[in-house]
């Protein structure tokens, strides 16, 4: 579990502690509750998938001798 954390809240526009809510519910494990306002700040992770191209990835001015 997260401990209690200074964050920058968009709600209150200043710096606000965020704790974790006051539940046992695993769905709410992922966020975090403004201290003053009651704004939830949920964190997840994102996946970047990163296309490369079929030909080599490297562009043909960038195989020619100097």
């Amino acid at each position: 579990m997260r401990d209690e954390e200074e964050l920058i809240c968009a709600v209150c526009d200043a710096e606000m502690p965020f704790a974790p809510p006051p539940t046992d519910d695993a769905r709410a494990a992922g966020e975090l509750v403004c201290a003053g306002c009651g704004a939830v700040l949920v964190i997840a992770p994102v996946t970047v998938w990163l296309r490369t191209s079929t030909t080599g990835g490297v562009a043909p001015l960038q195989r020619q001798a100097a």
